[in-house]
């Protein structure tokens, strides 16, 4: 918590106006100086109790943040090559963030990849697909419609339609 948080602020002009209304009262109106110095003295000191108290309180609310991404779900922003590291953005407890990648078991990945984090080593976060099948190539859906026969609804010349299941 800061010192210049409403908090604080408040807390130190809380304790600088009652002791210094106590200090008026009971030192004789010559020493005003000394009133002064122990209203400000009593500002300080309570502005720190509360500061205090309040960061407390905030450390026993928030579990400490943990350096470990193992297990982390992120995506690929720049694919992973053979011979370069990539960059994997994932979030952990909240918070955005990336690191140089590469693929655990050494294949290329294009941007975009859904990835886990299995480990991280000096900086490097080594990551697995989370589609296994990823790194077979393209998907069928993305071959040109002569592969797949003049209509899409053939196989070996037959229609859909004519195909039986077998027994």
């Amino acid at each position: 918590m800061s010192w210049l948080s409403p908090l604080t602020l408040a807390a130190a002009a809380l304790w600088f106006g009652g002791i210094g209304l106590v200090a008026e009262g009971l030192l004789p109106s010559r020493l005003f100086a000394v009133t002064i110095v122990v209203a400000v003295v009593a500002a300080l000191l309570g502005a720190a109790l509360v500061r205090a108290v309040m960061a407390a309180f905030t450390r026993a609310s928030v579990a400490p943040l943990r350096a470990n991404a193992d297990g982390a779900l992120g995506t690929l922003s720049a694919p992973i090559r053979l011979d370069a590291a990539g960059e994997v953005i994932y979030t952990l407890e909240g918070l955005r963030r990336s690191a140089a990648a590469r693929s655990l078991d050494g294949a290329p990945l294009p941007r975009g990849t859904h990835v886990v984090i299995v480990r991280r080593e000096r900086g490097m976060a080594w990551v697995a697909p989370l589609d296994p099948l990823a790194a077979l190539g393209e998907p069928l859906s993305s071959a040109a419609p002569n592969e797949l026969g003049n209509r899409g609804d053939t196989h070996n010349g037959r229609h859909r339609d004519d195909l039986t299941p077998p027994p």
